[in-house]
């Protein structure tokens, strides 16, 4: 992964949003986002999506996303 420098972020989270006030939908997302996190981190693991902790720092396996 780029390296972030002061006052230039290359590393961020994902998300996914939903309109405001769609509680049920947005339960909807984050059960399957729960449910198929094995899925997903293979998936990026395929193709080589860097994964990095909050201060920008790679990890080393997937086995320490939370």
């Amino acid at each position: 992964p780029m390296i972030s420098e002061p006052g230039v972020r290359f590393h961020y989270a994902i998300s996914a949003g939903v309109r405001f006030g769609d509680s049920e939908w947005k339960n909807v997302i984050n059960e399957q986002l729960q449910n198929n996190e094995d899925k997903i981190l293979e998936l990026l693991n395929t193709y080589n999506v860097p994964l990095v902790e909050e201060d920008g720092s790679l990890l080393t396996s997937t086995k320490d996303v939370e």
